[in-house]
């Protein structure tokens, strides 16, 4: 039986399979059901006969690989040979290391000794010459000057480092002494720096800091000095507004007592006294501790460098002084805010004088600004800081109200006035003092002076703006243009004239005042609310006077221009077109005192009549050669029909040169209009392209007639399509209508002005995708 035959028999064996389980996963359970079924005899005689396979088995390998084994038995002993050989060597190793290493280990030993020997001599020799340093340094220590004993001072210092000299009696007197000394020497710098301050000399600041420096203790007694003047500028300033020192309660007046000084009545007393003892505050005590702490900064800057003081990595030399400075601000800003809240009266003065303040701080700091460090181009202290924030905000919160409310109050008298009106000349003048007191008191500090301008002057131009809009009269009577000029119309006219008269006399303001160019134009911008009210009260009026010149050019097709002779005679509309343009400029728009405006208005009116006035001159037909001349003396007269709008008629730009450009052709043959050179640059092709359709035959329609329209229903479609591709296009139908007119009729040709007009459309066309 082979190997495998052995491992399948005991595999099939449910009771051995669990054997092999067990060799095949060693560390897995593994339960045969069969092992729990079988008693104890059962499975002692499956092992038995488990055993007795593996023992035929293992016979058989052996038998079959007995060489291998004899061999490998023979090895065996060579190795043990082997192993015992190298034992002894390794034995022989061992005992030399020993002898090596007690060669070593005892000279080790004896060094190592001899180097704590040689330490400890070390030591004491630095010992005993620090002490006789210490000694010899003391014994010169009296009578000499402060800076001299501080550098003794600092050099014991020195010596007193990294090392313990406690406990030596040796020491003991000197101990004393430099204590004493110490002690000394600090009360004597301390004493200079005083003196240095008071006086401002930096040579004795400068000395009294050098001497600290040595004794260490310049970072404790410069923060002292500092805290000690911060505390002198929070007693002052305190003291400076403290009602009981600025009106003693013993002269204010009481129960039963009718003498002294009676705050509502004597107001101004009140404010010049608290102005007065506030500004002393800030030159007699603010500005000298400044001074001491420039003087301070200074010397450190000179003497230490980039010392480290109680400051961040990323503030030396110069941020001392605007530590210093943040801390006054701050003080100054809780002083003048408690101050407020203590008190109305004080609060009312700060807030409406605000300026008067905020003047003063700008001329202390000014003061300041002499203070900077040599050879720094930065403010050793920084502009005005945050302790007036608060008043300015109030300040301009309360000129504000003041000012809108004079507006608002200005057209509440009008509304309540019989008739209703706008508010009058003098009332206008008097906001427009009111605008310039509030700019005069601002312009003290171009921050405040921008901060006015927008916050009270710009919102109250607003809203004068605003409140007149609302009295604008919107009704179809306030745009008639047949009548003399009705209430509504007045009214108007007067609303536009006083927000233009205010308008020019806050521009005056601007111009007396001298303000900068920014400031000026943000009260500009606020300005163009009444430029923009004038043009709205225009534009129905300006609409009415178009509308009324288009119905009077409309009537161009009742007269006759087919005449056989032509007499001189003006058109009976252009007679009618002249008065009432005249009339128009004189009753309707010359009483607008805008006259930028209106100007500006009138130009684009006389714009519009030229182009009506061409639009329905093209379309006159039919029209002889006495005709053309009649047409041709309308051309010159509506020049001086729109006069009264537009006296320097080349304002009006292109379409003045179209007018002139197409009245030489309007008696030109058709082939000089056709080879004009103006074409498509000054005349449109379309204009000229419908002025060539009116010489044509009655079966070669007009624009208007090829879709069954009337001329103010083109004239309105030619208002609408600007664009020369749909007007050309519109003109391609009527040529088509015409063509097809003929086709029906069986004529064989065409007019003679049908080609050139094709031929005309043809190159519109080419020019104009050309352009694009």
């Amino acid at each position: 039986m082979s190997t495998t035959d052995v491992w399948t028999c005991l595999r099939k064996d449910d009771y051995l399979r669990q054997f092999i389980g067990k060799v095949e996963h060693p560390g897995q359970m593994i339960t045969i059901a069969a092992a729990q079924t079988l008693g104890v005899s059962e499975q002692l005689s499956k092992l038995a006969e488990g055993i007795t396979l593996l023992d035929k088995e293992l016979k058989k390998q052996v038998l079959e690989k007995h060489e291998d084994l004899v061999s490998q038995a023979t090895w065996v002993e060579k190795l043990q040979g082997v192993l015992s050989v190298m034992h002894v060597h390794v034995q022989s190793l061992l005992s030399s290391v020993e002898r090596v290493r007690m060669k070593v280990v005892e000279p080790f030993n004896r060094i190592e000794s001899q180097t704590l020997v040689l330490s400890r001599l070390h030591a004491t020799s630095d010992l005993l010459r620090r002490a006789a340093r210490i000694q010899q340094l003391v014994k010169r220590l009296p009578g000499l000057d402060p800076l001299r004993t501080a550098h003794i001072i600092s050099e014991l210092g020195e010596l007193y480092q990294d090392v313990d000299l406690s406990g030596l009696d040796i020491l003991e007197s000197e101990e004393r002494q430099i204590k004493k000394e110490r002690a000394a020497v600090e009360q004597k710098a301390l004493k200079i720096v005083q003196q240095g301050l008071l006086g401002l000399d930096q040579n004795q600041v400068a000395v009294g800091i050098e001497i600290m420096i040595k004794l260490n203790i310049a970072e404790k007694e410069v923060n002292s000095l500092m805290e000690e003047a911060i505390k002198q500028v929070k007693s002052s300033t305190k003291n400076a507004l403290d009602m009981n020192v600025l009106v003693p309660p013993t002269v204010r007046g009481g129960a039963g007592r009718v003498s002294g000084v009676n705050i509502p009545t004597n107001i101004q007393y009140f404010r010049n006294k608290l102005w007065s003892s506030w500004e002393h505050t800030l030159s007699s005590t603010i500005y000298p501790v400044c001074c001491q702490m420039t003087l301070i900064q200074n010397v450190l800057n000179n003497k230490i460098g980039d010392m480290c003081l109680s400051l961040p990595e990323n503030e030396k030399k110069s941020d001392l002084a605007y530590i210093f400075w943040s801390e006054v601000d701050t003080l100054m800003k809780r002083s003048l805010l408690k101050a407020a809240e203590g008190s109305s009266y004080t609060k009312q003065a700060l807030e409406v004088e605000y300026p008067k303040l905020l003047r003063m701080h700008l001329d202390f700091h000014k003061k300041l600004q002499t203070l900077n460090l040599p050879g720094s181009s930065k403010p050793i202290f920084p502009v005005i800081g945050s302790c007036l924030k608060d008043f300015e905000t109030a300040y301009l919160s309360k000129s504000t109200n003041v000012v809108l409310t004079s507006v608002r109050e200005m057209f509440s008298e009008g509304k309540e006035a019989t008739p209703y009106h706008p508010p009058s000349s003098d009332k206008v003048d008097s906001l427009v003092k009111m605008i310039s007191n509030e700019l005069s008191v601002a312009l003290v500090d171009s921050t405040l002076t921008e901060a006015v301008a927008k916050n009270v002057v710009a919102k109250a131009i607003k809203l004068f703006c605003q409140k007149a809009e609302e009295m604008i009269v919107t009704t179809p009577e306030a745009s008639q243009v047949i009548e003399s000029p009705n209430i509504s119309q007045e009214l108007n006219i007067s609303i536009a004239n006083s927000v233009f008269y205010f308008s020019e006399q806050v521009k005056n303001v601007l111009n007396n005042l001298n303000v900068k160019k920014s400031i000026a134009s943000c009260i500009t911008n606020a300005l163009r609310n009444g430029d923009k009210l004038t043009q709205e009260i225009l534009n129905p009026l300006l609409a009415s006077v178009i509308v009324a010149i288009d119905s009077i050019l409309l009537t161009m097709h009742n007269e006759d221009y087919n005449l056989k002779e032509y007499s001189g005679a003006s058109s009976l509309y252009m007679r009618e077109l002249q008065a009432f343009v005249a009339r128009a400029a004189t009753t309707y728009l010359s009483p607008f005192q805008n006259l930028n405006l209106v100007t500006q208005s009138c130009l684009e009116v006389s714009s519009r009549t030229l182009e009506l006035f061409m639009r329905n001159a093209t379309l006159v037909r039919p029209i002889s050669i006495p005709g053309q001349k009649k047409l041709l003396s309308d051309f010159k007269t509506v020049e001086d029909a729109i006069s009264p709008l537009c006296t320097q008629l080349s304002e009006l730009g292109k379409v003045y040169r179209t007018l002139r450009s197409l009245r030489a052709l309007v008696t030109a043959p058709v082939s000089e209009v056709v080879a004009s050179p103006v074409l498509g640059q000054v005349i449109p092709y379309s204009l000229i392209i419908t002025f060539l359709i009116s010489r044509g035959p009655p079966e070669l329609p007009s624009p208007h007639q090829s879709v069954d329209w009337t001329i103010a229903a083109y004239s309105e479609w030619l208002d609408n399509h600007p664009d020369e591709t749909s007007r050309l296009e519109l003109l391609s139908g009527a040529l088509q209508k015409y063509r097809k007119t003929i086709c029906d009729q069986g004529l064989s040709t065409f007019d003679d002005i049908y080609p050139v007009i094709k031929s005309l459309l043809e190159n519109a066309t080419q020019f104009l995708s050309s352009k694009a």
